[in-house]
């Protein structure tokens, strides 16, 4: 064999190499790969946190083959999960526990424009020190906020007792990231989304901006605006304009991919070159599946979204976090969904990892 390829290690590649693939399903799983087993690939499954040869391992691996031996070495990336994307009755222990036997690393927590949802912002002391507990016991962090209540309560708001309550709503939020040890809050794209914006709407949605931004570098909080699926705010560029009319390290862009793919089929152009606007200011990217005209609930690989073009550009400017967007339905074996999820994406970042 030679060396130089890059090769992706996982129980699945028992179905590649048959019985020559030594392996054992265990709490972690311990892997010993003969090289004649070894196949140039880019498209495997993912690893995920395992035990290899008898080493325990705290993140996803790949595995490469060079000067005649093999080396094990670290992704350069994380892929989060969409809270959404499993029932909401699951404990926050059994939520971290779900996404780590789907193969993802972190969980991305949701605080919605519910009232439970809402409720979080106001947990107790003994709820906080549950959810570290929690992620201590399973190994798996909540990496992530997305941060849709503002739908509600808007920054730019026609009342203001609505203004002030997004901004309490902001602040809560980010002093939640802190205690948690969250780093990135992913901000709704929407001066104003129950009633019309205006010249007015849009003021005030950049005055709370700037206030936003002062309390995110308070507390060392990065901030980042969804691409969302209204004209206000659907692509990196739209959002790029309000990241430089605040003009602070701690506000950036968080695109969604399913949504910047349906924005181009009517400004034109591809998603590559809209991610490319922000450059130096993305923050991380949202992974989701559309076809023309809808936003949600396509399953991956069913519409159009050229994820590998995706995965190349945002690694080509300096993303290395992701989170898998989608959302759970009653009935449907959602482990399994989570599980083919993480296959199904990671293929296409493994692919831009080993690239860039």
């Amino acid at each position: 064999m030679q060396g130089g390829g890059l090769y992706y290690f996982s129980p699945f590649l028992k179905e590649m190499c048959g019985d020559t693939f030594l392996w054992r399903k265990e709490k972690y799983q311990k892997v010993n790969m003969p090289v004649a087993c070894l196949r140039e690939s880019a498209v495997d499954a993912p690893l995920g946190h395992q035990h290899i040869t008898g080493f325990k391992l705290a993140a996803p691996i790949l595995g490469r083959w060079g000067s005649g031996e093999m080396r094990f070495v670290m992704r350069s990336y994380l892929l989060g999960l969409y809270e959404k994307s499993m029932p909401g009755t699951l404990s926050w222990q059994e939520k971290l526990e779900a996404a780590k036997a789907a193969g993802f690393d972190y969980v991305e927590m949701s605080i919605d424009e519910t009232d439970a949802k809402l409720a979080r912002l106001d947990m107790s002391e003994a709820e906080i020190e549950e959810i570290k507990a929690a992620m201590k016991e399973t190994g798996v962090p909540f990496g992530s906020i997305c941060l849709s209540g503002h739908r509600r309560f808007p920054l730019g708001a026609t009342k203001e007792e609505d203004r002030k309550r997004s901004l309490e709503i902001m602040e809560k939020a980010i002093i939640l990231a802190a205690r948690l040890g969250i780093r990135t809050i992913q901000l709704a794209g929407y001066d104003v989304y129950y009633e019309e914006g205006s010249e007015k709407t849009r003021a005030d949605f950049i005055e709370g901006l700037k206030k936003s931004a002062l309390l995110a570098a308070k507390y060392g909080v990065q901030m980042g605006f969804e691409t969302m699926e209204t004209p206000f705010m659907d692509t990196t560029e739209k959002a790029m304009e309000y990241v430089k009319l605040v003009d602070s390290p701690y506000l950036g862009v968080y695109p969604d991919s399913g949504n910047i793919t349906n924005a181009k089929l009517i400004y034109g152009g591809t998603p590559s070159e809209d991610l490319m606007t922000g450059k130096g200011h993305l923050v991380a990217v949202h992974l989701k599946e559309t076809v023309p005209g809808k936003y949600r609930e396509i399953p991956f690989g069913t519409g159009h979204v050229d994820f590998q073009a995706i995965a190349d550009t945002a690694f080509a400017l300096g993303v290395r976090r992701f989170v898998g967007e989608f959302w759970y339905k009653e009935g449907t074996d959602w482990a399994k969904i989570q599980k083919e999820a993480s296959v199904f994406l990671r293929g296409f970042l493994d692919k831009a990892d080993a690239r860039f």
